[in-house]
């Protein structure tokens, strides 16, 4: 018969095995690149833009929908930056979502034509996930399209002059 020795660390040892072990799972390994935004439109400080437009958001990999719409938000004037979040100055526009067939492009239309020269904005917070990995965007994929903040990105238009044939 074979004696096993267990010192007073065994305990501890075992602890640090166990959360290593823990730590090993399938769900935790890299599944893959976080989703980048390639471009918006309209673009940040564009001006003259039609009051009819639509907002387009463009993806580097298939999107999760329901994310990626939870996390837009477009209103007019700007926004407000409280030190801990993003405060509309303005009510939301309402509009409805429409995605490309390989969900890699989202596009916000409002339910109404917007105001002429106005200036309207956007924003696209961290966390729209990915539709396959369920990899969420982190801000090094918000980058260059408009200003970046810790609260994702804000972007701003103002749409153009209507003539006057008087």
């Amino acid at each position: 018969m074979k004696k096993y020795l267990v010192g007073p660390g065994a305990g501890l040892l075992s602890m640090v095995l166990l959360v290593i072990m823990g730590g090993c799972s399938e769900m935790d390994q890299d599944s893959g690149p976080a989703p980048t935004v390639l471009s918006v439109y309209p673009a940040d400080g564009a001006v003259a833009v039609p009051a009819d437009t639509s907002i387009l958001v463009t993806f580097d990999m298939p999107m999760d929908t329901a994310s990626c719409e939870a996390r837009f938000f477009a209103c007019e004037g700007d926004m407000v930056n409280t030190g801990h979040m993003m405060m509309h100055a303005q009510a939301e526009i309402p509009g409805h979502f429409s995605w490309n067939e390989d969900f890699t492009e989202m596009m916000f239309r409002p339910d109404s034509i917007l105001m002429d020269s106005a200036m309207y904005t956007y924003h696209l917070e961290p966390g729209m996930e990915s539709r396959e990995h369920g990899d969420p965007m982190m801000m090094s994929g918000m980058r260059s399209h408009g200003r970046e903040l810790d609260d994702g990105i804000i972007s701003m238009f103002t749409t153009e002059a209507t003539v006057n044939d008087n």
